[in-house]
Protein backbone atom coordinates (compact mmCIF):
# COMPACT_ATOMS: atom_id res chain seq x y z
CA UNK A 1 0.00 0.00 0.00
CA UNK A 2 1.23 3.02 -1.50
CA UNK A 3 -0.02 5.52 1.11
CA UNK A 4 0.71 3.82 4.24
CA UNK A 5 4.41 3.27 3.22
CA UNK A 6 4.53 6.99 2.18
CA UNK A 7 2.83 7.93 5.87
CA UNK A 8 5.38 5.25 7.76
CA UNK A 9 8.55 7.33 5.85
CA UNK A 10 6.89 10.54 7.25
CA UNK A 11 7.02 9.15 10.54
CA UNK A 12 10.48 8.44 10.82
CA UNK A 13 11.82 11.82 9.59
CA UNK A 14 9.38 12.81 12.02
CA UNK A 15 10.84 10.80 15.09
CA UNK A 16 14.19 11.36 13.82
CA UNK A 17 13.44 15.59 13.95
CA UNK A 18 12.62 15.08 17.49
CA UNK A 19 16.22 13.50 18.05
CA UNK A 20 17.14 10.46 20.25
CA UNK A 21 16.30 9.38 23.49
CA UNK A 22 19.66 8.15 25.12
CA UNK A 23 18.24 7.67 28.45
CA UNK A 24 16.18 4.88 26.89
CA UNK A 25 18.92 3.15 25.31
CA UNK A 26 21.01 3.69 28.20
CA UNK A 27 18.53 2.46 30.81
CA UNK A 28 18.49 -0.68 27.91
CA UNK A 29 22.14 -1.22 28.30
CA UNK A 30 21.82 -1.12 32.16
CA UNK A 31 19.13 -3.88 32.42
CA UNK A 32 21.05 -6.35 29.85
CA UNK A 33 24.39 -5.66 32.50
CA UNK A 34 22.60 -5.83 35.77
CA UNK A 35 20.11 -8.39 33.95
CA UNK A 36 20.16 -12.63 34.98
CA UNK A 37 22.19 -13.04 31.45
CA UNK A 38 24.82 -11.01 32.71
CA UNK A 39 28.22 -13.28 32.95
CA UNK A 40 30.38 -12.82 36.07
CA UNK A 41 33.70 -12.08 35.84
CA UNK A 42 33.45 -10.23 32.74
CA UNK A 43 33.83 -6.36 32.93
CA UNK A 44 30.66 -4.50 32.19
CA UNK A 45 30.99 -1.53 29.88
CA UNK A 46 28.41 0.56 27.62
CA UNK A 47 29.79 1.74 24.33
CA UNK A 48 26.86 4.79 23.62
CA UNK A 49 27.30 5.47 19.81
CA UNK A 50 24.64 8.33 19.35
CA UNK A 51 24.13 11.97 16.88
CA UNK A 52 24.34 12.95 20.57
CA UNK A 53 21.17 15.07 20.34
CA UNK A 54 19.05 14.29 22.95
CA UNK A 55 15.15 14.08 22.13
CA UNK A 56 13.63 15.76 25.18
CA UNK A 57 15.07 17.45 28.59
CA UNK A 58 18.65 16.69 28.55
CA UNK A 59 18.69 16.12 32.53
CA UNK A 60 16.58 12.87 31.66
CA UNK A 61 19.51 11.34 30.74
CA UNK A 62 21.73 12.00 33.68
CA UNK A 63 20.44 9.40 36.38
CA UNK A 64 20.97 6.07 34.42
CA UNK A 65 24.81 6.79 33.82
CA UNK A 66 24.97 7.82 37.83
CA UNK A 67 23.30 4.41 38.23
CA UNK A 68 25.58 2.45 35.61
CA UNK A 69 28.50 4.31 37.50
CA UNK A 70 27.83 3.15 41.07
CA UNK A 71 27.32 -0.07 39.94
CA UNK A 72 30.89 -0.33 37.81
CA UNK A 73 29.90 -0.24 34.42
CA UNK A 74 32.48 2.03 32.22
CA UNK A 75 30.45 3.97 29.96
CA UNK A 76 32.01 4.95 26.46
CA UNK A 77 30.35 7.94 24.66
CA UNK A 78 30.95 8.17 21.00
CA UNK A 79 29.23 11.64 19.40
CA UNK A 80 29.04 10.69 15.55
CA UNK A 81 28.78 14.16 13.38
CA UNK A 82 29.55 17.46 14.27
CA UNK A 83 26.39 19.07 16.05
CA UNK A 84 26.28 16.18 19.00
CA UNK A 85 25.63 17.83 22.48
CA UNK A 86 29.19 17.04 23.45
CA UNK A 87 28.90 18.57 26.94
CA UNK A 88 25.98 15.90 27.61
CA UNK A 89 27.88 13.07 26.13
CA UNK A 90 31.13 13.90 28.49
CA UNK A 91 28.71 14.16 31.41
CA UNK A 92 27.54 10.63 30.41
CA UNK A 93 31.14 8.90 30.11
CA UNK A 94 32.90 7.56 32.60
CA UNK A 95 35.59 9.61 32.54
CA UNK A 96 37.09 12.50 29.98
CA UNK A 97 38.64 9.35 27.92
CA UNK A 98 36.09 7.56 27.65
CA UNK A 99 34.30 10.36 25.53
CA UNK A 100 35.00 10.84 21.60
CA UNK A 101 33.77 12.30 18.87
CA UNK A 102 34.11 9.93 15.81
CA UNK A 103 33.36 12.11 12.55
CA UNK A 104 34.14 9.34 10.51
CA UNK A 105 34.15 5.83 9.81
CA UNK A 106 37.70 5.42 10.78
CA UNK A 107 37.37 7.39 13.96
CA UNK A 108 34.80 4.95 14.67
CA UNK A 109 36.87 1.99 13.60
CA UNK A 110 39.82 3.10 15.74
CA UNK A 111 37.78 3.28 18.58
CA UNK A 112 36.01 0.19 18.68
CA UNK A 113 40.06 -0.92 18.44
CA UNK A 114 40.92 0.98 21.35
CA UNK A 115 37.87 0.26 23.63
CA UNK A 116 38.38 -3.60 22.77
CA UNK A 117 42.02 -3.20 24.20
CA UNK A 118 40.71 -1.83 27.19
CA UNK A 119 38.02 -3.78 28.17
CA UNK A 120 39.30 -7.23 28.16
CA UNK A 121 37.31 -9.88 28.93
CA UNK A 122 38.16 -13.08 30.32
Amino acid sequence: DRAALKAALQNLINVQQQGTEIDAGLQASLNELTGPGRRMGNNPAIILVTDGRHGSDRQDVLPVPSTAKARGITIWTVAIGGDADATLLREVASRPDTFVQAPNAEDLSNLYEDSARQIPCP
